[in-house]
């Protein structure tokens, strides 16, 4: 492991989104260290009411602060609902970046995504990589906005010297994903599939694109943990990616036998060639963590087996395109 950079011990550390998928990880792995763990309810404290925001940070003053608000979802949640998310998910990383700031934060670390990539691009994808010219079609709102905030927490610290910094996870999944029908992602998109197919005791079940396009996934306590270790660890001001590999990824049909496998759904899977399923080949380039000494420690597998297992037993949300919100879904 690198030399310790920034001494968490004592510190108040402000995670927004502590509610979320990788917000409540981000909390179980904070409890493991001497600090403070503040976290405030949308009930108690509304991201997109910048006065409120700056207010409460200027009364708590965090030490560090930690954006993992904000909506999220596949690429029909976003081609439909682009200018919701862009709206919501710019106020909020606005709110949160200058009203930490405004009360004295010296610790900021935004999370991205990612669809931040260009569409086109060298892979797997470095860091300098990620401000090219042509935003991914697919997730055009939620590029556009996580891009605007890298670039803020960049001028922030040009202008102020303040360490306000962004870390790109590849695509996370795990307990209290998003399995919303018309708003999730890949893997909770496949594993909701395969379980009512199996119920249904359906001969096949479909899967958007073609199966050969290749993705690479992250499990969401790998993710809090190389959040922390990148906060402690890291002193670099840039994006740094969080990836679970160099240069492998898995495509979309051994994907989808593997869950269908785990499932033990035995029918066959049929691929809907003209729905879209973004890019043909993502993946980041995950050299710079490594380089500190981290590494992820659940594989594939396994990190699918705890997602399932907790689709099973009723741990996961879904997103109400209609209403616009996110509801947890009861065992």
């Amino acid at each position: 492991m690198a030399w310790l950079t920034y001494d968490i011990t004592g510190k108040r550390v402000y995670i927004a989104g502590h509610s979320g998928m990788v917000g409540s990880a981000l909390v179980r792995r904070f409890e493991q260290e001497d600090c403070t763990i503040l976290t405030r309810m949308r009930s108690e404290m509304d991201l997109l009411d910048k006065a409120s925001v700056t207010a409460w940070l200027m009364q708590e003053k965090p030490d560090v602060v930690i954006i993992a608000a904000g909506n999220s979802g596949g690429a029909i949640a976003n081609l439909s609902r682009g200018e919701d998310f862009m709206y919501e998910n710019l106020a909020i990383a606005s709110h949160l970046i200058h009203g930490a700031y405004e009360a004295g934060v010296k610790q900021l670390i935004n999370i991205a995504g990612p669809y931040i990539c260009p569409e086109d691009t060298f892979l797997p994808t470095l860091e300098r990589g990620i401000t090219g010219e042509q935003l991914n079609r697919s997730c055009e709102a939620s590029s556009a906005v996580r891009l605007s905030a890298l670039k803020l927490c960049q001028f922030y610290h040009r202008e102020y010297g303040v360490s306000f910094r962004t870390v790109v996870p590849f695509e996370v999944y795990g307990p209290g994903d998003n399995f919303g029908p018309l708003s999730n992602r890949v893997i909770p998109a496949i594993i909701r599939k395969a379980v009512e197919a199996k119920q249904a005791n359906a001969g096949h079940m479909e899967l958007s694109g073609v199966g050969t396009e290749v993705r690479e996934f992250l499990y969401v306590d790998d993710c809090a943990d190389a959040i922390v270790t990148f906060l402690k660890y890291y002193g670099y001001k840039g994006p740094v990616n969080i990836a679970t590999s160099f240069n492998f990824g898995v495509r979309l049909a051994e994907l989808g036998y593997m869950i269908a496998d785990l499932v033990r759904f035995d029918g066959r899977i049929k691929f809907l060639r003209k729905t879209q399923a973004g890019s043909e080949e993502r993946r980041l380039c995950g050299q710079t963590l490594r380089s500190i000494g981290w590494y992820p420690q659940c594989s594939l597998e396994m990190g699918i087996r705890k997602t399932l297992d907790a689709f099973l037993k009723g741990n996961y949300r879904e997103y109400d395109m209609k209403n616009e919100r996110f509801r947890l879904c009861p065992a």
